[in-house]
């Protein structure tokens, strides 16, 4: 909450407890303390926008204040009988309930600043779509439909004068998706679209330099590109171009830039989930135990036991391609974008998250144009397990309780590759997620970590692995931290 919203709660929370005293008896500055608290509502609701976390307030800053007004024009003052002592006594501690609730909810779901990135570049960002029409979708039950997916880009930009954007654009459509999913209220997360990032819309490419280094990245399964976007900006401002790939059907929704809308397919959602509810008593053998060729043994069996996961990554494989090759065709000029001429298509890398992060590090092992590839606590799924390993330097990035899930594929090992477990994170820990939503940290899908620490860690040894591998830096490699371990595979 801002300073301003933990005014108001604290105002309308004295107004509340001033009913506990008698009019005759309670000090002027309460009694007309509701009329402050009203301006400042008022003065809130213009500066920062409506936002449904602040609605119990507003309407309780109207409803104090006509209470004093007509307590005002009272030029008796008596003694009230002791039933309509306690009455108001009631009524004001409901009030205070109420309020706690709301003030709770405004915590909970608060209106952020996202972390400035700490590059020299100002950020752009911009879309575009691409279609294989060699590729059949498969999530549809037209024969006749090709694979089209779209591509939300962040770029090293020149600095102009205009409004960041936002957090979510489409913000309605984007939480009435997420609420029914989760079979909450649809409006729950219409609030994101007044979260202002630090991109600005398609500003034209920095011409600091001629060409920049590519990152393609893929999201984990569900989640949007917006999802990392602290990640990416930062990437973006020390001189990165990163696309992130809409999975059409498996993200929650693919914006196009002709304004279609493509929302996930709810048949592909339960499948996922009634598949991750199968390997769960798998996964909690596995973090109980503290036997390495035990804790082998069970994930060997999870990657057996079904192909699902497979056949999913192969699809988000095949895009990542695609967005390799639409990249190539952009940057020599057959196709109109901002980007053309831009794009260092010889330092180039890939990147995810949980499924995309399998995804980044197998189109790395079938594609050598990559120079690098991290996988952000995904399982390790596809050819690796059939012992095949990829050419660029990889980098494990694990959170506490899926330490180590994916060593045994990385065999032999090699010195360029390395890992990183952060202490006290969960998997959504390696998203924006814990920032946004304190909640996340309640409901334990988010680690003890605080977010700003997980934030500036992944975004150093992000950083540090791709000036190494596709800026050939020389510096120094990060070193540990109490609550980050990193270590090259041959020091296990």
């Amino acid at each position: 909450m801002s300073t301003l919203e933990i005014s108001i709660f604290s105002i309308l929370l004295l107004c509340l407890m001033g009913f506990f005293v008698p009019l005759c008896k309670r000090p002027k500055i309460l009694q007309y303390l509701p009329v402050f608290a009203f301006g400042l509502c008022v003065f809130h609701f213009f500066q920062h926008q409506y936002r449904w976390q602040m609605l119990l307030p507003y309407t309780f800053s109207v409803f104090l204040m006509l209470i004093c007004l007509y307590s005002s024009k009272q030029t008796e003052k008596v003694n009230p009988s002791t039933g309509k002592k306690i009455l108001v006594c009631l009524t004001s501690f409901l009030g205070i309930l109420i309020l706690g609730i709301s003030a709770a909810m405004a915590w909970l779901f608060p209106l952020v600043s996202l972390p400035a990135p700490d590059g020299l570049y100002a950020v752009g960002v911009s879309r575009f779509s691409v279609k294989d029409i060699q590729r059949e979708e498969i999530f549809t039950k037209d024969a006749e439909d090709k694979r089209e997916i779209s591509v939300q880009v962040w770029y090293p930009g020149e600095k102009k004068e205009s409004i960041p954007a936002s957090y979510w654009d489409n913000a309605s459509v984007l939480s009435a998706l997420q609420a029914k999913s989760f079979g909450l209220p649809f409006f729950l997360f219409e609030y994101l679209s007044l979260v202002q990032t630090n991109s600005y819309w398609n500003i034209p490419v920095s011409k600091a330099k001629d060409k920049y280094p590519v990152i393609i990245f893929s999201p984990g399964f569900s989640s949007l590109c917006q999802d990392y976007t602290i990640q990416i900006e930062n990437l973006a401002s020390h001189g990165y171009i990163v696309c992130a790939i809409a999975h059409t059907y498996e993200t929650l929704a693919a914006f196009f830039p002709d304004g279609r809308i493509i929302p996930y397919s709810q048949e592909l959602q339960d499948t996922f989930f009634s598949h991750a509810q199968k390997a769960t008593p798998l996964w909690k053998e596995y973090i109980a135990s503290k036997d390495i060729k035990e804790k082998e043994a069970i994930v060997k069996k999870i990657l057996h036991q079904d192909d699902f996961l497979d056949k999913n990554l192969r699809i988000r494989v095949a895009d990542i391609h695609l967005v390799f090759r639409e990249l190539e065709k952009i940057q020599s000029g057959q196709r109109l974008n901002i980007l053309v001429g831009k794009l260092d298509m010889s330092s180039s890398a890939v990147i995810g998250h949980s499924l995309g992060g399998a995804s980044a590090v197998q189109a790395a092992l079938e594609d050598s144009h990559y120079k690098a590839a991290i996988n952000m606590d995904g399982f390790q799924a596809g050819d690796m397990v059939l012992g095949k390993q990829p050419k660029c330097p990889v980098m494990m990035m694990y959170s506490e309780p899926f330490s180590g899930v994916n060593d045994f594929l990385f065999m032999p090992v090699r010195k360029e590759d390395c890992i990183l477990t952060i202490q006290g994170s969960l998997h959504m820990n390696y998203s924006d997620n814990p920032f946004l939503f304190p909640i996340t940290r309640i409901l334990g899908s988010a680690g003890r970590i605080d977010p700003c620490r997980m934030n500036s860690l992944v975004n150093k040894y992000l950083l540090a692995f791709f000036d190494k591998h596709l800026k050939a830096d020389k510096s120094p490699f990060p070193p540990s931290f109490p609550e980050a371990k990193i270590e090259s595979f041959s020091d296990k």
